[in-house]
């Protein structure tokens, strides 16, 4: 299956918390630590646990595959992207939040192996990975008809954004199985009951505690 914005859950996230234990992430770094285009005064605030949370004010979705491809010129585009709302005022769920986080920790482009190693340190044995090869297309659930690329999606990420950044990035383009979310979800719950896993229970419990500092948000 396309797992979609599962992505942010089971790639970014833990990626970020790994990072965030190494200590090659502190979640109250400033974006702009990090990512040098993002800059200006309305933004200058705004840190990791900020686009973590969903509430740095960067809007939903913008359509820029319809004119960009590539890291550079998205990382560009969202690092001067206007704001709906001040930083820190609003939770907005936001995909280009997610994929400047994955800019941010794959500074190589190296998601796709970060991933594998990240899943290994989880023992998930079945498959989740971005993109699928070829000969598995038969086992995969097609998407959806996309009237810009011209054809059925089977096997390609449906959204869009992602397409134009080759199908790997921080925000969607993950596929999988539902055993392989489950391993996933196995692995978070055994951390909380105290075993050993990919990142300590304390890393994890600060990732799912809700911030009370947002009006109006349920988001951790």
């Amino acid at each position: 299956f396309d797992l979609a914005s599962l992505t942010k859950v089971l790639v970014t996230t833990p990626l970020a918390m790994q990072q965030h234990e190494q200590g090659v992430i502190d979640l109250d770094d400033p974006v702009s630590r990090h990512l040098s285009a993002w800059s200006g005064s309305d933004r200058a605030m705004v840190t990791i646990r900020d686009l973590l949370s969903h509430c740095s004010g960067l809007p939903a979705h913008r359509p820029y595959f319809e004119r960009l491809s590539g890291r550079a010129a998205f990382e560009s585009a969202i690092c001067s992207e206007a704001l709906d709302v001040a930083p820190r005022t609003r939770a907005i769920y936001s995909d280009l939040g997610f994929i400047l986080l994955g800019f941010l920790l794959a500074r190589e482009g190296d998601l796709d192996r970060r991933l594998a190693t990240l899943l290994a340190q989880m023992s998930v044995a079945e498959p989740l990975l971005f993109g699928v090869p070829h000969q598995w297309r038969r086992r995969v659930a097609p998407t959806a008809e996309d009237s810009w690329r011209g054809r059925l999606l089977v096997g390609e990420v449906d959204d869009q954004n992602a397409a134009a950044l080759g199908g790997v990035c921080g925000h969607a383009g993950l596929f999988g199985t539902a055993a392989a979310v489950g391993a996933c979800a196995r692995h978070l719950l055994q951390v909380l009951d105290g075993r050993t896993g990919a990142f300590t229970r304390t890393t994890l419990n600060t990732f799912i505690t809700r911030r009370a500092d947002i009006p109006n948000s349920s988001r951790a």
